[in-house]
């Protein structure tokens, strides 16, 4: 592309030039309009013109052509200034893709040739001191401190006097209550419990135990009046302590039920028609109602003692419902025999039994109310007509006296 003869630009405040559709600008047409009437030749020109003068013609016109191309495009690139504020400059080369890609590979020798350090296996992880196993522990447990026991008894807690043994106590474990010696009072139950404490909590010294009985026993009492006048060598040991507490407070007996009174009890136990084959509840627990009835019979004839004698099984088998009663033998020969064969009865048998025991009860029941009803009928129509005879003749009687008058 040849220089242009200058560089000096047109103002900025010339009118631009107009624009084709696609956007480029027009050609001037009067640059060469001072020619077109003098040099240029026309239709009316003669063909004897010499060639010097077209020649000198064609070279005006080529550098006239090439002065207005520059200055044409010096003109197209103040518009596009003018027209595009803002645009980069054409001067400032712009990278070419393979620039841009030399650039990046360069950049990546460079990275790859740094020094990083090597990757390193990740390190087992650390054990903080050794393993431990747990087990479970015992309860909690607190030192019984004696303040009302005697002196003597102090003496002998001491480690020179006995072992270095201390009442471990429970903390689910708790102290019997105090013991007044009342006539109402059962000394044989303060005695099981404070025995019952002395097992649980491991109480094995002989003078633990008689500490612990006297601070078990209420202060100004009855219990407390025996307990300071007794000697000391009853204090000496727990065997002698319980001795004497035994001799003081004796056992009460209970009066038990004869033989006799078992025995009516257990002719007298029943178990009733509705009950065969229902569930019932016994020291909650369900159960069926036939081994229920079989549990109570079997105390009872325990207690009886008529367990090894086959007496009273022939009165009890025939009070029994006769939907169980079917289903046992006839003569059993002992006890033993005929518990089990009740204990060991059939529930679905028992039950179908039952279910037809019911309905022939409720059809029985409803055919006795339709009697009932017929009879009570009956008994109302030969009222009627009682009625009305007694009516009319009381009615004849009274009205022929009236006749008469």
């Amino acid at each position: 592309m040849l220089n242009p003869p200058f560089t000096a630009k047109l103002s900025s405040q010339r009118e631009l030039p107009p624009r084709d559709k696609k956007g480029r600008f027009l050609k001037k047409a009067s640059s060469n309009a001072e020619f077109s009437d003098t040099t240029l030749p026309s239709s009316d020109s003669s063909p004897l013109d010499t060639p010097e003068i077209n020649q000198r013609v064609l070279e005006r016109d080529h550098k006239e052509s090439e002065h207005e191309v520059i200055q044409q495009l010096i003109d197209d690139e103040d518009d596009d200034q003018e027209s595009l504020p803002g645009a980069p400059d054409r001067s400032i080369a712009l990278p070419t893709e393979y620039q841009l890609q030399s650039s990046e590979q360069a950049h990546t020798r460079t990275l790859e040739q740094l020094p990083f350090p090597h990757e390193k296996q990740p390190s087992p992880p650390r054990e903080y001191g050794p393993s431990f196993s747990f087990t479970l522990a015992k309860p909690r447990t607190m030192q019984v401190t004696i303040a009302t026991a005697p002196n003597f008894v102090k003496q002998c807690l001491t480690p020179a006097a006995a072992p270095t043994q201390t009442a471990n106590v429970m903390a689910s474990s708790p102290l019997p209550a105090l013991f007044h010696g009342k006539e109402g009072e059962n000394a044989q139950n303060f005695l099981r419990s404070t025995e019952a404490y002395f097992l649980i909590n491991r109480i094995t010294d002989e003078a633990v135990k008689v500490a612990l009985f006297s601070a078990l026993i209420s202060a100004g009492s009855q219990a407390d009046y025996w307990w300071t006048n007794l000697d000391a060598a009853h204090k000496s040991t727990w065997t002698l302590v319980k001795t004497a507490f035994e001799n003081k407070w004796p056992t009460i007996a209970a009066a038990g039920k004869t033989k006799l009174e078992y025995q009516k009890e257990l002719l007298v136990l029943r178990l009733k028609d509705e009950d065969v084959g229902e569930r019932t509840t016994s020291a909650e627990v369900t159960m069926w109602s036939h081994i229920h009835f079989h549990n109570q019979l079997q105390m009872l004839v325990q207690d009886a003692g008529v367990v090894n004698a086959p007496v009273l099984i022939h009165q009890v088998r025939d009070a029994l419902p006769r939907t169980l009663r079917d289903l046992t033998t006839p003569a059993p020969p002992d006890w033993n025999t005929f518990l089990n064969e009740i204990k060991d009865v059939n529930v679905d048998i028992l039950q179908d039994k039952a279910k037809q025991a019911k309905e022939w009860k409720e059809a029985e029941r409803a055919q006795n109310a339709r009697i009932a009803r017929l009879e009570g009928r009956q008994h109302d129509q030969s009222k009627s007509y009682a009625y009305r005879c007694n009516k009319r003749h009381w009615g004849q009687t009274t009205v022929l006296p009236q006749e008469r008058h």
